[in-house]
């Protein structure tokens, strides 16, 4: 709809899989996840950061989505991971 590469179901998909990859290693060795150096960037890495951006926060992906999974908390809470942890925004939020 807006042309941009936004796909919310893309990111849910991604954050799994890394979920899957990584989890069980963490439950294994009890490592703390903000500290640990088993854990890879996820946005950057899985998840563009150009993505979470595009994400205009219309709720049309909530709206439609069949087994209910809200994805704007997740693509909220990811931006804002980006703003406050790495002091990263797009140049149109800074002007």
């Amino acid at each position: 709809m807006t042309g941009k590469t936004l796909s919310p179901r893309d990111i849910i998909w991604d954050l799994r899989e890394v979920v899957l990859a990584e989890g069980p290693e963490i439950r294994r060795t009890h490592a703390d996840p903000s500290k640990s150096e088993l854990i890879k960037p996820v946005i950057g890495s899985a998840i563009a950061e150009e993505d979470l951006w595009s994400c205009t926060t219309c709720m049309a992906c909530v709206e439609q989505c069949p087994v209910m999974i809200d994805h704007l908390d997740k693509i909220v809470n990811m931006r804002r991971s980006l703003v406050l942890n790495e002091g990263k925004a797009p140049k149109e939020t800074i002007e």
